[in-house]
């Protein structure tokens, strides 16, 4: 073997190692905080990328990328949104606990306004009023008897 094949070799299999060093990845379960049962379909990405992925039937992610990334975000509706410190270059798993989102409403009361017609109540009188005339077994021609 020459010398310069085997700086070549040597060359290759530096950048190798260097490029694998550099793959971040996170990888784990996400459920839900209260009752412990996995949460599927939950978004799962890297911070200020578009690489992202959903959590599988079992709550489970997997997430590499080759970028310097430091964050993931996790989101699901009905759920507190995440945002999470990872660790650079390295492989690591992380299991998240999502908190539902609590959602206080107030009450509403409907009270009609006292100096307004209701437009539907002439109506709603009328057909009252014709209830009788319009009883199919009055009605001669009518084969309801």
């Amino acid at each position: 073997m020459t010398i310069k094949s085997l700086v070549a070799l040597l060359f290759c299999l530096g950048y190798s190692f260097l490029y694998l060093a550099q793959t971040t990845s996170v990888e784990g379960r996400i459920f839900d905080g209260e009752t412990g049962e996995p949460l599927p379909f939950v978004t799962v990405s890297f911070k200020g990328t578009n690489e992202g992925t959903t959590s599988d039937i079992d709550g489970r992610y997997a997430l590499r990328t080759n970028e310097r990334v430091g964050r993931i975000h996790i989101s699901f509706l009905g759920y507190l949104s995440q945002t999470i410190q990872i660790q650079k270059e390295v492989n690591q798993t992380l299991d998240i606990a999502l908190e539902p989102k609590r959602i206080e409403l107030a009450v509403a009361e409907v009270r009609p306004e006292k100096k307004r017609k209701n437009p539907a109540k002439p109506l709603m009188q009328r057909v009252a009023d014709a209830k009788k005339l319009n009883n199919p077994k009055n009605i001669p021609w009518s084969s309801h008897k």
